[in-house]
């Protein structure tokens, strides 16, 4: 994670500490039965999705094609899909438990992604191909359908 550059590096760290965020708060409601605290969870939710396009949008401006051809950028993208589906979904999954473990759910992604950050190279001539980026998203949305399915 320390290979970042220095404006990627302040913004991943601020997603994952909105993350961490949103999952202490996400426990808290837990531990005490209310709901009050929904509309701050789904805040720093939208705030961290905020925050992972926006490293996406450096990554890429640094490499000028569609930012999918590392890990990194995909892990990004992963979690901010599940980002979006609990902004879309908790409004109509109104149950304490649908928070938690989506919250420690993206928090645990957060943090395997901090393992395997790097910063954007050039992709390769076959990366930039349209039926390589559609099968890059597909593969994104299936992973984040089946992690969602599993909560």
């Amino acid at each position: 994670m320390s290979q970042l550059p220095a404006l990627e590096l302040v913004v991943f760290v601020i997603v994952a500490v909105l993350y961490l965020a949103a999952a202490v708060t996400a426990t808290s409601q837990i531990r005490t039965g209310s709901r009050q605290r929904q509309a701050i969870i789904a805040h720093l939710f939208a705030l961290a999705a905020v925050g992972e396009a926006v490293i996406l949008i450096f990554r890429a401006v640094a490499i000028r094609a569609v930012p999918l051809t590392g890990l990194f950028e995909s892990m990004i993208v992963l979690t901010l899909v599940l980002g979006l589906l609990y902004l879309v979904f908790g409004m109509v999954i109104r149950q304490i438990w649908f928070s938690c473990a989506m919250s420690w759910l993206i928090l645990l992604m957060i943090v395997l992604t901090a393992l395997v950050a790097e910063p954007a190279v050039r992709p390769q001539p076959i990366a930039t191909e349209p039926w390589v980026v559609a099968h890059a998203l597909a593969m994104i949305l299936g992973a984040a359908m089946i992690l969602l399915a599993s909560v």
